[in-house]
């Protein structure tokens, strides 16, 4: 996690002091202890240290004063974002930042900024919003109980919500953790329903949005699988609402087969973008991979039909309608 967070400052991780580059892991299991409360930014402080231990204690404000870097950065970052793109882990903000980068690379001509970083695009080109991709608070590392509701800090800027189906999404960030980071030791059945990162804390992180657009505020919600079945429609109302619908359809069309799935399967494979956002965990392991899957229902290849049913009774029960799954 922590090469997540210093790589949102521009530090590479070999620059980093050793001990600092090799934080003490956080085990997502039921045995971990709960982490302390985040702070107002969404970044979680570190447990502190008991007595007794200086190497620990140094470790650990180091880590503090990298965390607090990244809060001045969130800041200044707030106050310049035009536009929020956001979702829980693993809903295919990956493949929706791809293809964004490649429509702003071509229309812009702005060959020079690597496609992933979307953010970067509004520094060299004033007619370009400046974006924020955002995972709100890093949902899937807390308990369910326990998600921010607070969305003030998106109250004045528009929101790109982006959803997806919630079973779908668990497989997804069961592998992500096990495979990608390494941080639990569960089997799928247990992470499914379990306190961190399955699907209480999807559904519970989509009512909390679900709210804001009973709100009223200014949200755009848009599902993977309606992306995955008209993707250069989907993509044509992401980019009107951010404020750029002078871009013609045939730049869209291009980024969409640009970022075709078996495309970006290969990207990752081969490294081609050079980016730690799509590297898998292990080069031999397919089920690391950032871009693993893709599919609709695929949770149906991993999940067992008596956890799929509790599933379904939990997302029937508990989520909000608006977002259009798991009605009964």
């Amino acid at each position: 996690m922590i090469q997540r967070l210093v790589s949102e400052l521009g530090i590479h991780r070999a620059k980093l002091p050793g001990r600092l580059a090799q934080p003490p892991s956080l085990r997502l299991n039921e045995r971990t202890a709960r982490p302390a409360s985040a702070p107002a930014t969404g970044v979680s402080r570190p447990a502190r240290p008991t007595a007794g231990d200086a190497g620990t204690r140094r470790r650990y404000l180091a880590h503090v004063a990298v965390l607090a870097l990244i809060r001045a950065k969130r800041r200044l970052q707030d106050l310049s974002t035009d536009a929020y793109v956001l979702s829980y882990p693993k809903c295919g903000r990956t493949w929706l930042r791809l293809m964004l980068g490649r429509v702003l690379q071509r229309h812009f001509a702005l060959a020079e900024v690597p496609l992933l970083e979307v953010e970067r695009f509004g520094r060299y080109c004033g007619d370009i919003p400046r974006l924020q991709f955002t995972h709100d608070n890093d949902p899937c590392i807390r308990p369910h109980s326990r998600l921010r509701e607070d969305k003030s800090r998106y109250r004045h800027k528009p929101v790109v919500l982006l959803v997806r189906e919630p079973k779908d999404t668990a497989v997804s960030m069961y592998f992500q953790f096990l495979k990608r980071d390494r941080i639990i030791d569960q089997t799928l059945s247990q992470f499914l329903l379990g306190r961190r990162g399955g699907l209480k804390s999807i559904v519970e992180f989509y009512n909390l949005w679900g709210r804001q657009l009973d709100d009223g505020m200014n949200i755009l919600l848009v599902r993977y699988e309606d992306m995955y079945a008209d993707t250069l429609t989907e993509l044509r109302r992401v980019v009107d609402f951010i404020g750029l619908s002078a871009i013609p359809d045939e730049t869209l069309a291009e980024a969409v087969a640009y970022a075709s799935f078996d495309r970006m399967q290969y990207m990752e494979r081969a490294d081609v973008l050079h980016s730690f956002r799509m590297t898998p965990g292990d080069p031999t392991d397919p089920e690391s991979y950032k871009i693993r899957k893709g599919r609709v229902g695929g949770h149906v290849d991993y999940l067992e039909p008596g956890d799929i049913a509790a599933a379904d009774r939990w997302i029937a029960d508990h989520l909000a309608p608006v977002f259009g799954y798991g009605q009964r």
